[in-house]
């Protein structure tokens, strides 16, 4: 007879196995921060205990539970709290699944909306596509990006953002992620400011394809 140590045991493996291979799908955007592995692995747990098909210590990450890894900040800082506005997203779908594309609608001003760090002259914001096949671990994700260098001090009004249109195949989840980090400008040269109180992901919505 299986103990319940081993159920839970099975079930935290299966919720490990599927976070690493988000993270590392992700790992441009995630690879900075600390603890995301754990944090991560949390989130991707409740996906695998709300499997209601399998018995205990038999339920996987399913597909059609993913949704649980929405609204989710990867950091323990939040991208709301950096750049706090209201935002949308959609990911829009072309015919019979193929290709998708990312879209935000971030309504902001620069100059009076963002948070302004000390030295920070400049919002790095990347909205990004990630999509992956979490039951097959060698099969490459898929990224794409748009990403806007916008100075703090800027007036014009930022509306929205979209990623090209991209290929993805059948049984992947499509993750849109936003990235917001900041940048002090140096005889015209960009340096990352590296704080992690100043650097933040968040995980918007999931589809899948």
């Amino acid at each position: 007879m299986i103990t319940r140590t081993e159920e839970n045991r099975a079930e935290f493996t299966e919720a490990s196995r599927v976070a690493t291979l988000i993270r590392y799908a992700a790992n441009k955007y995630f690879g900075r921060h600390t603890n995301v592995h754990a944090n991560l692995l949390a989130r991707c747990l409740l996906v695998v205990q709300a499997d209601t098909e399998s018995a205990r210590g038999e339920r996987k990450f399913k597909n059609a539970n993913a949704s649980i890894l929405k609204q989710f900040n990867v950091a323990k800082t939040s991208v709301q709290s950096l750049l706090p506005v209201t935002f949308s997203n959609r990911i829009e779908s072309a015919p019979e699944g193929k290709k998708a594309k990312l879209a935000f609608n971030i309504p902001f001003v620069p100059v009076t909306d963002c948070k302004k760090p000390a030295g920070a002259t400049h919002l790095l914001l990347t909205t990004a596509l990630v999509a992956l096949n979490p039951d097959v671990a060698d099969e490459l994700p898929i990224l794409t990006e748009k990403k806007e260098v916008i100075p703090i001090n800027s007036i014009t009004a930022i509306a929205s953002i979209e990623t090209e249109n991209t290929s993805i195949p059948a049984n992947y989840i499509t993750f849109a992620i936003v990235d917001v980090s900041f940048a002090q400008e140096v005889n015209a040269v960009l340096y990352p400011l590296q704080s992690k109180n100043l650097n933040a992901s968040f995980i918007s919505d999931t589809i899948l394809a």
